[in-house]
């Protein structure tokens, strides 16, 4: 396989699960809808959380000012998540379906409502990078068992200083334009919308991946609508994962876990019926950007990689991983649109520190995916 050849491939598999932001949360979990601070002690069912503890094997980070290790942050997260799912112990906690399901929708939910403490946006930066490299790992595992002659099995790229470095420099970039003024603001948001990359400094594997959140809600469309419409043989497709998208940032799902979606669906309802001329000319903008993406990421599983091989309990994690992504990059999008056609200047604040969180998300998911080191994959979980 030539380099050119292998660069589109690996951009295919990258193309993305991409956790998401979101996650394996069950239906039944109601993630991001409670009031109250990012790190409370008491979850969505009513119940005392369990004193928890995460235990992480060793990963790749490298100290700085602003993805901040936080492991008090971290521990309470769990303890909360215990408390919505009526674990009484640490083994009943799903430390896969916690860390990079719940995690990144609860958080992403707190930072797009205002509900995340400034004193915790470095811990919960570090809470998705966590994220996103331990499910990268667990994706590369799953592809392994399932196609164990796959390019993807066979490679691995260790992580580098440098590689969190570029990280970190576009985290700076966003969380200084949530303090900047209100014409950066703005300006910020124009950028996320339409220019971002889809990693940070990642200027080469990913190339072929259009930027901007637009291009990025297309591409995972079609991403998610072609592992959903060709299932394993002998595995089913629930239809608690079924989703109808039409129009400009639109897709509405049969059970959405995002708490943001409903307080932004006006937003949605003003891209598609035109009737305001500041959303109207974002929506004529943004639908030929989305379109165009949708076939990119349909590519993936269709000619890049497969689900055959997939067990039922693979195939749904990877249905539920890919809708939740699909929502949080909506949302941010559709948070997005409505600063620029409206000058919701505090809502822009909140869309830099949420950009900057899908940066290191994304980030620490493509290092995982790659990275074939030895050791455990996921944490642990103990009390105390």
């Amino acid at each position: 396989m030539g380099d050119r050849q292998y660069r589109l491939h690996v951009a295919l598999v990258l193309g993305v699960v991409v956790l998401s932001v979101g996650a394996s949360c069950s239906g039944g979990d109601t993630a991001g809808d409670d009031s109250g601070d990012a790190g409370g002690g008491q979850g969505g069912s009513g119940e005392e959380s369990i004193a928890v503890s995460v235990v992480l094997p060793e990963h790749p980070y490298w100290s700085n000012a602003v993805i901040v290790e936080d492991q008090e942050l971290l521990d309470r997260l769990a303890g909360e998540y215990a408390a919505q799912t009526g674990a009484a112990t640490a083994a009943e906690v799903d430390v896969a379906r916690f860390l990079f399901g719940w995690v990144p929708v609860r958080l992403f939910d707190a930072i797009l409502a205002g509900e995340l403490p400034e004193e915790d946006t470095g811990g919960a930066l570090w809470a998705f990078h966590l994220s996103g490299y331990y499910g990268g790992r667990w994706l590369r595992d799953e592809i392994s068992a399932a196609q164990p002659d796959s390019m993807m099995a066979r490679y691995s790229i260790e992580p580098t200083e440098q590689g969190f470095a570029r990280t970190v420099a576009s985290v700076e970039r966003g969380l200084a334009a949530a303090a900047g003024s209100d014409e950066a603001v703005l300006s910020h948001s124009e950028y996320l919308l339409f220019e971002a990359p889809v990693l940070a400094g990642e200027d080469s594997l990913l190339s072929i991946i259009p930027s901007g959140l637009v291009s990025n809600f297309g591409y995972n469309q079609g991403y998610y609508l072609e592992i959903l419409a060709h299932p394993p043989a002998g595995v089913a497709g629930p239809e608690q994962y079924a989703v109808t998208c039409n129009g400009p940032l639109s897709c509405e799902y049969q059970e959405p876990k995002l708490a943001a979606l409903d307080w932004l669906h006006p937003v949605e309802v003003a891209l598609a019926d035109g009737a305001d001329p500041a959303y109207a000319e974002l929506g004529d903008r943004i639908m030929p950007l989305q379109e165009a993406a949708v076939p990119l990421g349909r590519a993936v599983w269709s000619i890049g990689l497969s689900v055959e091989g997939f067990t039922q309990e693979a195939y749904d994690r990877l249905l539920d991983i890919s809708s939740s992504y699909l929502e949080d990059v909506q949302a941010a999008g559709l948070a997005a649109s409505r600063v620029i056609a409206e000058h919701d200047v505090e809502l822009g604040r909140r869309v830099a520190v949420a950009g900057a969180a899908m940066d290191v998300w994304l980030s620490g998911y493509f290092v995982g995916l790659l990275d074939s080191g030895d050791g455990p994959t996921l944490p642990e979980l103990s009390e105390g």
